[in-house]
């Protein structure tokens, strides 16, 4: 038994993610399971779990898989391609969206978007190098396509309005409306430089790297 899962890596990290203005943060935890399937290739099964809303709601649900082989390896340089697919479940926060008059931009009342989860599938096709100069720091560059499709989901709006009622005024709910997310396709290309650094006779090894897509 231990033999048969001498090959099988497990690896659990969590990440602390800050919007861009700072108004929200939240975490990012994986868990990723990876079997080696020769001596080049692998196969990895990865969950994903990020919350939102300063860490009080979920945001992101995903499951998925990849496949990995490498092209070339040396001591110092390695070449690997992978290709993978992944499901997600995306949990849209309520909103509410303030309405002006479009004569003289008073306000008028809003309308309340209801929170619903939206479904993802995701393809990726990634080619990554790998520089290792000595046996302390180690170079990564990664490219990677991704295909991203959103499947068509829906909510409810409610619209509140003001009224005027004895001289007053007040918020009423005019109506309620289905809100209806239309399915839509994104492709992205993504680059990853990371580097990260071997502590000598310590478990640790820390990294720093920068994201970039479009």
């Amino acid at each position: 038994m231990l033999r048969r899962f001498s090959t099988l890596l497990l690896a659990l990290s969590a990440t602390l993610c800050v919007d861009a203005q700072g108004k929200d943060f939240g975490m990012d935890y994986s868990l990723e399971a990876t079997k080696k399937l020769g001596s080049r290739m692998d196969f990895s099964i990865e969950g994903e779990a990020r919350t939102q809303d300063n860490t009080r709601q979920i945001e992101r649900w995903t499951l998925g898989g990849t496949f990995g082989v490498k092209l070339y390896d040396t001591r110092k340089f390695s070449l690997k391609a992978s290709a993978g697919w992944k499901y997600m479940w995306k949990y849209n926060l309520t909103e509410r969206n303030a309405k002006y008059d479009d004569d003289d931009s008073t306000y008028k009342g809003y309308n309340k978007v209801l929170a619903s989860w939206r479904h993802r599938h995701r393809t990726s096709v990634a080619l990554s190098a790998s520089y290792k100069p000595n046996k302390r720091w180690t170079f990564q560059l990664k490219e990677t396509f991704q295909y991203t499709h959103s499947a068509e989901d829906s909510t409810m709006t409610y619209r509140y309005r003001l009224k005027t009622v004895n001289g007053a005024e007040t918020l009423y709910l005019k109506d309620t409306r289905s809100k209806v997310y239309s399915p839509n396709d994104k492709m992205v290309l993504r680059s990853k430089l990371t580097v990260s650094y071997n502590i000598r006779h310590l478990p640790l090894e820390p990294f720093a790297s920068v994201d970039y897509g479009c």
